[in-house]
């Protein structure tokens, strides 16, 4: 698990899983990929997300049954209309990073783009994001939250 790597490491790890065609470096196709993959994922997981949030309610059964879907409707609304924002932002996140001749980025440029943004590394990789997700979940559920 990440959560005991070190900042280099995750960043290397995040950029290695970024690096979809195994160019070396990471080029817009594989931030656009990255991102609709997290989509992809939230739309998967938001049922699943949201019944575990009504368990912890006192509901009747047909309450949550039309507060899940009420909820999970209003979910997967706002994610596919995320959907049309990857492209402007992926090319907005280029346009803050270092990139060569040919508009990929480095190992290097990754590198000092995710010490700007300690956060990128976590927001890009939705592998990386839900790893940890779960880790803090078990965590809390344990009685350890994570700070």
């Amino acid at each position: 698990m990440l959560l005991r790597a070190s900042e280099e490491q995750r960043q290397r790890f995040a950029f290695a899983k970024l690096d979809v065609n195994r160019s070396g470096a990471l080029e817009r196709s594989d931030l656009v990929a990255s991102m609709r993959r997290q989509l992809s994922i939230a739309r998967t997981l938001s049922p699943l997300l949201v019944q575990l949030q009504l368990r912890r309610h006192t509901l009747t059964a047909a309450e949550q049954r039309q507060l899940g879907e009420t909820a999970v409707a209003a979910a997967h609304e706002t994610i596919d209309a995320m959907h049309s924002q990857v492209e402007p932002t992926v090319d907005e996140l280029l346009a803050s990073m270092q990139t060569g001749a040919d508009g990929a980025v480095t190992l290097d440029a990754w590198r000092e783009a995710c010490e700007r943004n300690p956060d990128l590394a976590t927001s890009l990789d939705g592998g990386l994001l839900l790893e940890q997700t779960a880790a803090a979940a078990a965590a809390h559920d344990a009685g350890n939250p994570i700070p």
